[in-house]
């Protein structure tokens, strides 16, 4: 499976950026969650060979909130997300602000109601799950505390090409932007003691720890420069 970087740029950058590094964990309030722990994450899934990255990671955070509020594991029909609501070519990228603008109010459909990558003349179906009420979160300190809520947070990264076939057991990091490609992920928890946040990627489970991967805190600009959003606990 051949995973190919974007082709462009998508993600708006928050004007003025967050917080340049995190400076949230002290000695005295050292942590860490996995939500993957509480049965309330959802198996990963693999964009190829669309860049739906951005409805992946809404995806992700929508389908947990039903497991997590209604013991309902669903899997939505990401293609029509990316395809019909946000009317995007397959190789084309989403704002994370945009998607979530447009998210607002809708039913969303499930997987078997189409195929993937989605066509044009699958968009008149019906849908079955309503979107929760979203809510944006800036800085590190309040991705931290709506994950301990127990909701997972989408946000936006920059990579490079590494990213694309990084191994398992290793850490992510990346400092500087020049010369990567933007990306979304599903934040779905952090561990002060190792000093990474814990991100379920979609790129198959055959891609990094069987498609999660950790980035090291104050990398990738996670609460810094990109938009982030989780839903309004219940």
């Amino acid at each position: 499976m051949k995973i190919n970087r974007p082709e462009s740029n998508f993600l708006e950058e928050l004007t003025p950026p967050t917080a340049t590094k995190s400076l949230f964990v002290t000695p005295e309030n050292l942590m860490k969650k996995d939500l993957r722990t509480t049965g309330v994450i959802t198996p990963v899934r693999s964009q190829v060979p669309c860049n739906s990255c951005t409805s992946h990671g809404f995806s992700a955070l929508i389908e947990s909130y039903y497991l997590s509020t209604m013991a309902t594991e669903i899997e939505l029909a990401v293609g029509w997300m990316h395809t019909c609501l946000a009317q995007a070519h397959c190789h084309g990228g989403v704002s994370l602000r945009g998607l979530a603008e447009l998210l607002s109010g809708q039913i969303l459909p499930i997987a078997s109601q189409g195929n993937y990558p989605w066509n044009p003349s699958q968009c008149n179906i019906t849908g079955k799950y309503a979107v929760p009420a979203l809510m944006q979160v800036l800085g590190p300190e309040q991705i931290r505390a709506a994950i301990l809520s127990g909701y997972p947070v989408v946000t936006g990264i920059w990579a490079h090409d590494d990213f694309l076939v990084w191994p398992s057991g290793d850490i992510y990091t990346s400092s500087n932007k020049n010369g990567s490609f933007q990306h979304v992920v599903c934040l779905v928890g952090f561990d002060d003691y190792g000093g990474y946040w814990i991100a379920k990627n979609s790129y198959s489970s055959g891609w990094g720890d069987n498609g999660y991967v950790s980035i090291a805190y104050g990398h990738c600009g996670i609460g810094q420069i990109y938009h982030a959003y989780t839903v309004v606990p219940a």
